[in-house]
């Protein structure tokens, strides 16, 4: 398949342990697709790996966000979106929590005329704490009951970080709708869902979500915050 339309963005802070096996795959399986790595100031090498593999690949590009005013992963992605020059985008975490090769299905999808996909977690026994699987699933049921209402719209997993979008149709989404965003917060999907105007063609993926192997989650009492105040923009 000729993925030369195709824009894979990920969004990355501290995650060296993790980026290296994600550019691998991509310049394996996806090698003619463009790729922005969307870093918000990592310390720990990831920027160096980014650097080195443009070298490789002048289609892998570092977007060093590290003295941007605002900071937080909704941003990241937001500023690596209005970057896209190619046809289609897909957005995936670069801890490998998402399987990359579902990266296919989406992009499938997209060609097939919908203006946005998204991965949809098959129901997993989750290995957190109560009170992180206790906020999860309420604002997970607060999401899917905010879309249905207000949008008409049945998500599957309206809390999920990969997804991808006709690049014509979500950056102007985001110009047209920007102050429905919340920038500092976790959930960019959810706030795109929220912010499309009009009807749209939606489609998802079902797969298996993986528990992460290195670095730390970067999830934060705060963003539970962010969300509730996204609800409210």
């Amino acid at each position: 398949m000729d993925y030369s339309q195709l824009t894979i963005i990920t969004p990355t802070f501290n995650e060296a342990d993790n980026v290296p096996e994600l550019i691998d795959f991509i310049s394996k399986q996806f090698s003619s697709a463009s790729l922005i790595v969307a870093d918000d100031g990592s310390t720990d090498g990831t920027q160096e790996v980014i650097t080195q593999a443009n070298l490789a690949n002048p289609k892998f590009q570092l977007l060093d966000r590290s003295q941007a005013d605002v900071h937080g992963l909704t941003i990241s992605v937001m500023d690596a979106i209005a970057m896209v020059e190619t046809d289609y985008f897909v957005v995936i975490d670069a801890d490998l929590q998402h399987p990359p090769e579902v990266i296919k299905n989406l992009y499938t999808d997209l060609l097939g005329g919908n203006q946005i996909v998204s991965g949809a977690r098959i129901p997993y026994q989750e290995n957190q704490g109560w009170h992180r699987i206790f906020v999860t699933r309420s604002a997970t049921f607060l999401a899917k009951l905010y879309l249905r209402i207000f949008k008409q719209i049945a998500v599957s997993d309206p809390m999920s970080g990969f997804f991808g979008g006709r690049t014509e149709f979500v950056q102007g989404t985001i110009k047209s709708s920007q102050d429905r965003f919340e920038p500092k917060g976790y959930k960019v999907f959810f706030d795109l869902l929220k912010a499309s105007k009009g009807s749209f063609d939606y489609a998802e993926i079902m797969y298996q979500f993986r528990f992460r192997t290195s670095g730390e989650s970067k999830l934060a009492p705060r963003h539970a915050w962010y969300f509730l105040r996204s609800l409210l923009r």
